[in-house]
């Protein structure tokens, strides 16, 4: 009796692939084609305007708005820097004296408010490399860098959002729940491993929080929907909200699956890429000696979009590492056991051959239809 199932790719090992480093801003590349990096190494910098702060001058001396530039003791256009004197009153009961909370230009002073606004000084931010490789690209009026490493390409079921690198942070575990406020300003750049299932306002946090990535179990349609417009796979490529999103099991609380938690939790605090529209995560090799392989293969650049594997069709055999897609097991994996050699009648009146998998906690039966084989 030959039992045929759906065959999903998960974990590509040690794989020669491309990831892309870029910044924002006016950077200064100073890398060339065929230079080899390793982690640390510095692709390029930029110079990042860190925004605004703002004092409400006014308030904090206790006169009108309309009076409170006449106690600025830096004027307007000019640098100040943390701990100067930026305001002062002397009057009848004290002195009043207000520091520079930060460095930063004196900018503007909101006569009808008593908010004097404080331009911070620029930051020069530095692109690091991340991995192990080799440049194959430097595209200038991108401000990108593509780089020819080696890495373990992990797939998940659902996906948004264009390849971002950034520091994983695991939070819980492959079976918890995350909230907003779990989410702090302290994973800005960082992709996050957030158990089960997000929702939607931890999506917003996280985004809010300049976050590069979320990685769970599951997603709510209805989230998903807003972040890609539809569930359609052909109309969802290419979609992004400002972070990259990936589900490893699909639609709903569904626990990461042991094969992948097992696998990124050692890249807890390690430099790892997501590509939510290509639905993958990129682990990169910890070892140098990875470059001596990357130097025999010669990888084009690829100018089409990133897709996962195809998923095929394959016949069902003792031995076989499956995953439950059906409830009330949904998610769950094992490995077949055993094959029932007649059909078993259910409850519901239908008719179906039976397997018997061996989870890590229990056995369970399971119609052969609600397994896809995973490797």
């Amino acid at each position: 009796m030959n039992l045929i199932a759906n065959v999903r790719t998960r974990i590509w090992a040690n794989r020669v692939s491309h990831v892309k480093r870029y910044m924002a801003g006016k950077v200064q590349l100073n890398v060339k084609i065929g230079e080899e990096v390793q982690p640390q190494d510095v692709l390029g910098t930029a110079l990042i305007s860190a925004g605004f702060s703002s004092v409400n001058i006014a308030k904090m001396l206790g006169v009108p708005p309309s009076e409170g530039g006449k106690y600025l003791q830096r004027a307007l256009g000019k640098i100040i820097y943390k701990g100067e004197l930026l305001a002062f009153k002397k009057g009848m009961f004290g002195e009043k004296a207000i520091k520079a909370p930060t460095d930063g230009l004196v900018e503007f002073y909101d006569d009808k408010t008593g908010e004097l606004r404080l331009q911070l000084m620029p930051k020069t931010v530095s692109l690091i490399a991340g991995v192990f490789g080799i440049i194959d690209d430097v595209n200038y009026d991108k401000n990108e860098v593509t780089i020819k490493t080696m890495v373990t390409e992990v797939f998940g079921i659902l996906g948004s959002g264009k390849e971002r690198g950034g520091i994983l942070d695991i939070i819980g575990n492959q079976g918890g729940l995350v909230n907003q406020s779990q989410i702090k300003v302290t994973m800005h750049q960082h992709v996050l491993v957030a158990g089960s299932l997000v929702d939607g306002s931890v999506l917003k946090s996280a985004a809010g929080f300049g976050l590069s990535g979320i990685i769970c179990g599951g997603l709510n349609v209805n989230d998903y929907k807003a972040i890609t417009g539809g569930v359609d796979p052909g109309t969802r490529f290419g979609t992004d909200i400002g972070i990259s999103v990936m589900a490893t099991e699909g639609f709903g609380l569904l626990p990461m699956g042991d094969d992948i938690f097992s696998l990124i939790e050692p890249f807890n605090n390690k430099f790892v890429f997501i590509h939510g529209n290509a639905r993958k995560l990129l682990l990169p090799t910890a070892t140098s000696d990875s470059i001596l392989t990357m130097r025999k293969i010669d990888l084009a650049l690829n100018k089409s979009p990133d897709i996962t594997p195809e998923v095929e069709m394959g016949e069902i055999s003792i031995g076989n590492k499956v995953r439950i897609v059906w409830p009330p097991f949904m998610g769950l994996q094992g490995q077949v056991l055993a094959i029932d050699q007649t059909p078993t009648v259910l409850d519901s009146g239908i008719s179906t051959i039976l397997l018997t998998i061996e989870t890590l906690k229990q056995k369970l039966r399971v119609p052969f239809v609600n397994i896809e084989i995973i490797k």
